[in-house]
């Protein structure tokens, strides 16, 4: 068991080496002056990685009156369409669908960003409110406001066990049917979702409208 441990330990280790990342914080310390809140700069722009860590369209701001293309990289305030939730411990969620009306029939495809507004690094691991061993998922309200159950074999975008690490000024995005989770019927719902940091803390984004008919 004690050969184990110290094995884990080295692994983690090596994870943090491999990333270049020493030390990593999973609270940030609003009180340090050395803290910069992201959101609150001129001219924001958040680096795009897919959930790999590839980076997806611009690797920097464009220069001299370029117009940007990847708008999900533009501050909230500039995108408001991404739904975006309240900020909690410098990290904002987005959710996204590709419209609000579906068929029965058809797939209901997701888009979610988790962005690190700030320049602290954050680490996302396990637990969210609908499995105890997820990072990041879904919650579906009907229109009476019930919680509607997930399927018994959703297992989430990410397990515990595989930490993903949000560097400053970027954010991750993660594309997912809502068909893997959820069987949805005819009716009105709301959908969230959700992300965790350690130490218990979520993260949610604004809840959108979804209609299937």
């Amino acid at each position: 068991m004690k050969r184990a441990a110290i094995y884990f330990i080295v692994i983690v280790a090596l994870f943090y080496a491999e990333a270049g990342i020493v030390g990593v914080p999973n609270v940030i310390d609003y009180h340090d002056p050395n803290f910069i809140p992201r959101e609150h700069e001129t001219n924001s722009f958040f680096i795009t990685k897919d959930k790999d860590g590839n980076i997806l369209g611009d690797a920097v701001p464009p220069e001299n009156g370029a117009i940007n293309t990847n708008r999900e990289s533009l501050a909230a305030k500039d995108f408001p369409e991404g739904n975006w939730g309240e900020e909690l411990e410098g990290v904002r969620v987005s959710l996204r669908l590709d419209k609000s009306i579906f068929t029965n029939s058809e797939f209901i495809r997701t888009t979610v960003l988790v962005r690190n507004i700030t320049n602290e690094y954050s680490l996302f691991v396990k637990a969210n409110q609908v499995k105890p061993d997820l990072a990041i998922g879904f919650t579906v309200w009907d229109k009476s406001g019930q919680r509607v159950p997930s399927k018994p074999e959703y297992h989430g975008f990410l397990m515990a066990g595989f930490p993903t690490i949000i560097l400053p000024g970027t954010q991750r995005k993660y594309a997912e049917l809502l068909n893997d989770s959820y069987d949805l019927t005819n009716g009105i719902y709301m959908i969230q979702a959700s992300a965790a940091l350690g130490g218990g803390i979520e993260i949610s984004s604004a809840k959108v409208p979804l209609e299937i008919k």
